[in-house]
């Protein structure tokens, strides 16, 4: 029987939607440590469900950019090569590898990665449209930026991110607005929206083996328990990625990456507390 208790997750997901497609990541990142630390859900359980979330969000927010012509599939095709393997890996590897550790890890790796959206680094100005390989074609550029560390680099953190999604059910959008944002200098909005694209389809593939797993193994009360998350979750989830797609189209790069400094900083420590809460 559905549990109304979990009535509240409406409008709290509606605000984590809102906030996770604004900025193009994963809103299983900021489920998890509710789960956690409010619901008191075990971790893989606080994981599976996040990401079954996050899929209604995502395809509600991929269908908002890709209106707008706000994608680029080009680059996210090439993303999607190494994240998805990576996803499956992650899945397998979470299996064996203590999840505590990896949180650990990522609580660490996100709030780096936050801070690195304020680091200023040296740009080269370039005149020459043709040397910035992952050029869009997203209205007229007057100028563009070298890609100082190498395009590979980008594609191993999109791959790291990929394993991420796999463990954690979070972390490959986050590494995805580094990489457009501060590495490839897209404008926020397309940024998002070509995160959503990389994302949703990952998430979508790393779900399946979560599935399996936790209709294996979980009891019925606990799948009830579950369900009854969704179910009030999905509707708030698919309103506020709505409202995130028109939010990221209003706000300026910089703002996107002083809000992404100080969301992923309260994203890691809430991550890291949760292990000795």
């Amino acid at each position: 029987m559905i549990e109304q208790t979990y009535w509240f997750m409406f409008p709290i997901s509606i605000l984590v939607a809102t906030i996770a497609m604004t900025a193009g990541i994963g809103g299983a990142v900021l489920f998890s440590p509710l789960f956690f630390l409010f619901l008191n859900l075990k971790p893989d359980v606080a994981i599976g469900t996040g990401i079954f979330i996050e899929i209604f969000g995502f395809s509600s927010g991929f269908v908002g950019y890709a209106r707008k012509k706000l994608i680029d599939y080009k680059l996210g095709k090439k993303i999607l090569i190494l994240a998805v393997p990576s996803a499956i890996i992650g899945v397998l590897l979470g299996k064996v590898i203590e999840p505590s550790i990896l949180q650990l890890i990522f609580g660490i790796a996100i709030i780096i990665l936050g801070i690195s959206f304020i680091h200023k680094e040296r740009q080269i100005l370039v005149k020459d449209k043709r040397f910035h390989e992952l050029h869009l074609k997203f209205g007229k550029l007057d100028r563009c930026y070298r890609i100082e560390h190498g395009k590979e680099s980008i594609y191993l953190l999109s791959a790291l991110g990929g394993l991420f999604i796999g463990l954690l059910s979070a972390g490959l959008g986050e590494i995805n607005e580094y990489n457009f944002i501060k590495r490839i200098k897209l404008k926020g909005a397309v940024a998002a929206g070509t995160s959503v694209f990389i994302v949703i389809i990952t998430a979508l593939i790393a779900s399946l083996s979560h599935f399996i797993y936790m209709y294996t193994h979980f009891s019925t009360s606990l799948l009830l328990e579950v369900l009854s998350i969704i179910l009030f979750a999905a509707p708030g989830v698919i309103i506020g990625a709505q409202l995130g797609v028109q939010i990221a189209q209003r706000i300026t790069t910089d703002t996107t990456k002083r809000f992404l400094f100080v969301l992923f900083t309260i994203i890691g420590i809430l991550s890291i507390a949760k292990l000795v809460i």
